[in-house]
């Protein structure tokens, strides 16, 4: 593909530490080799930081530690989830930095091709709706899709949505009425005592949070079909920007219409 593009992560920051941000790393570093761009840069970073390739297990993590609003307890719960992130030290290593690495937020980490990193700070509006919408049509499975890159146009409809608050996220299923994952976020469906998320095959970009909900057996996954989304008990979107949110699924409306 000629067109240029990015590859990005958007963490979540709390007391100068990033949630997950080897799980982050790791995933940027994983993309970047599939696609050729120069990598020296961030494994260097990744190399001062000392992360290590995966975080230690621990037998007393639930699912419910991982809830929208108990996520910032694992700060204190769940320490070795949370990695320091000192600009001051590590600033040589970026094209942009952001002013303040104190403050708690969302922090953006942008790949250029050449390997160059660009990071900046967000602010947190925090969460402004508990609904999701099926999407309109099947996203078909391609490369893209299994990766984190600024080719967003197909999530162009949901971004609207979710920018006018009309819902949390949009959620997307397969050419083969699979489920796969929201436009910023992965699911998981809850039937009795199961805990289950789209199995990765289905196309999807396997987030950092959901890849710790399965190494610690909080989930598994499953291929769950459009029509699996009417028998279940709960639904929940999440990422590691916002944790585990329980989602209500709604009908199709004229609140997202726009000329597309």
């Amino acid at each position: 593909m000629s067109k240029k593009y990015d590859l990005f992560e958007t963490m979540r920051m709390q007391q100068g530490r990033i949630f997950l941000l080897q799980e982050h790393l790791n995933r940027m570093l994983k993309s970047a080799k599939e696609f050729g761009f120069e990598t020296k840069t961030l494994q260097m970073l990744m190399d001062f930081l000392s992360l290590n390739q995966y975080a230690p297990k621990n037998n007393h993590v639930h699912f419910s530690d991982f809830f929208a609003h108990n996520l910032p307890a694992t700060f204190y719960k769940l320490p070795h989830l949370w990695h320091l992130f000192k600009l001051d030290d590590i600033h040589r290593f970026f094209c942009v930095s952001i002013n303040n690495d104190s403050l708690d937020g969302i922090v953006r980490l942008k790949m250029q091709t050449d390997g160059s990193l660009h990071i900046n700070y967000l602010p947190d509006l925090g969460i402004q709706n508990t609904k999701i919408q099926l999407a309109k049509k099947p996203l078909k499975i391609n490369p893209f899709i299994f990766h984190k890159t600024t080719l967003r146009k197909h999530y162009k409809y949901a971004t609207y949505c979710i920018s006018s608050c009309k819902v949390f996220d949009i959620l997307y299923y397969n050419q083969y009425g699979e489920i796969t994952e929201g436009s910023r976020s992965n699911v998981i469906i809850q039937r009795g005592n199961q805990l289950l998320t789209p199995d990765s095959n289905c196309g999807l970009l396997a987030g950092t949070l959901r890849s710790i909900l399965l190494r610690y057996c909080l989930c598994k996954e499953s291929i769950i079909m459009l029509n699996d989304l009417y028998m279940v008990d709960k639904i929940f979107c999440f990422n590691s920007v916002r944790g585990v949110l329980q989602v209500e699924l709604i009908e199709d409306s004229n609140e997202c219409s726009y000329d597309r």
